[in-house]
């Protein structure tokens, strides 16, 4: 997908968590739940420090719950 380039393409502390957090809500929005997570994950992982880490770190546990049901 276009948001799955655009977080690839040179990524930053800035931009990269905005892409990947609009990559995840799509996801989510197919019923792709594990891939949502999973993108979630690289933002928690690897931008710290981030606005968006808070809200991946949250919607991430969600998601994470309910793959287990």
């Amino acid at each position: 997908s276009n948001f799955e380039k655009a977080s690839a393409y040179k990524t930053n502390k800035e931009f990269t968590p905005i892409y990947l957090t609009k990559l995840a809500v799509a996801q989510e929005a197919t019923g792709d739940l594990a891939k949502a997570a999973s993108t979630y994950g690289k933002i928690v992982e690897n931008h710290f420090g981030s606005t968006q880490y808070q809200e991946a770190k949250k919607h991430k546990a969600r998601i994470e719950g309910l793959l287990v049901e």
